[in-house]
C-alpha cells in the first residue's frame, strides 16, 4: 500500500529512479538565495505582508491571519523553511508532497526553478545509468 505522503513513490520506484525520489523529497533552495526573491518568485505570495521587504515573523503572521490559499500555504511553509531550517513555525515545515499536489503548474515551476541546480541532472543521471544497467548497456 501506498504511503499518504508519498503517493508516487511506486511509480518512481517502477522506473528506477528511488535515490532520485529522495532527493526531491529533500529539495531546498540553494545556499544564498535571497528569501525575498525565493517569496517573489511564488504568485500567491505577490503583495502577502512580510514579503519585500522579507520579514519571515510578518510572512508567517500573514499566512495566519490572512487566510490565504493553500497554494500560498505551502509556499509560505517552503520560503520560510528555506530560509531558516532550523526554524519552529506555526505554519509547520514544510512537506514537498502536500505542496505537490496543492500546487497548481506555475507553483510548481517557481518551487523547481529555485531548487532545481545539480538535483534535478543527478535524478537524470541516476536514471540513465539504472536504465542502461537494465538494458546491458
Amino acid at each position: 500500500m501506498m504511503s499518504d505522503s508519498a503517493p508516487n513513490s511506486l511509480f518512481f520506484q517502477s522506473i528506477g529512479i528511488e535515490a532520485g525520489l529522495e532527493k526531491l523529497e529533500s529539495l531546498h533552495a540553494p545556499a544564498g538565495l535571497e528569501p525575498a526573491r525565493l517569496a517573489r518568485a511564488f504568485p500567491s505570495l505577490v503583495g502577502l505582508d512580510g514579503v519585500a521587504p522579507f520579514d519571515p515573523d510578518r510572512l508567517e503572521k500573514a499566512a495566519i491571519v490572512g487566510g490565504v490559499s493553500l497554494q500560498a500555504w505551502h509556499a509560505v511553509r517552503f520560503v520560510l523553511t528555506a530560509q531558516d531550517a532550523n526554524r519552529t513555525s506555526r505554519v509547520g515545515r514544510f512537506d514537498f508532497w502536500q505542496a505537490w499536489r496543492a500546487w497548481d503548474l506555475v507553483h510548481k515551476q517557481a518551487f523547481l526553478a529555485s531548487t532545481m541546480g545539480s538535483t534535478i541532472l543527478d535524478i537524470r543521471k541516476d536514471f540513465d545509468e539504472r536504465t542502461r544497467h537494465r538494458q546491458g548497456w
